[in-house]
């Protein structure tokens, strides 16, 4: 009998200093923590449409919910969040169902660590 290995992945949020201390700049602390915070509202909001899309097979709405989800990690300075997005329309362009897994699972282990740190990423002001 072989041994199983269960995966523990340990997932960090990557964040974009530079776009979160435009974000401040622009909008100063109390605008850009209600940016911040919307767009983190916004994202929790696109993941249960999103997992019904991808459990559906309606890859044409998923691509649209991970476009979105991208712009609006992106625009907050959640750099890993977005990439993990990109990673998974990615995948799911080309068809691969493996991959399309494992990035899909990834990037909602992100979206929840964003939602729990949320609060963390307030006040960065640079």
């Amino acid at each position: 009998m072989q041994d199983v290995t269960v995966l523990r992945p340990v997932e960090r949020l990557s964040l974009d200093p530079v776009r979160i201390a435009a974000i401040y700049r622009d909008f100063g602390p109390g605008g850009a923590e209600t940016v911040i915070a919307r767009a983190l509202n916004e994202m929790a909001l696109l993941v249960p449409p999103l997992g019904r899309a991808y459990d559906g097979g309606d890859f044409a709405e998923f691509s649209r919910g991970l476009a979105r989800l991208q712009r609006l990690a992106d625009r907050s300075g959640l750099a890993g969040l977005s990439f993990a997005a990109l990673a998974v329309a990615d995948c799911a362009t080309h068809g691969d169902a493996t991959a399309l897994a494992a990035t899909w699972d990834r990037l909602t282990r992100l979206i929840e660590l964003a939602m729990e740190t949320g609060a963390g990423l307030r006040g960065l002001s640079g």
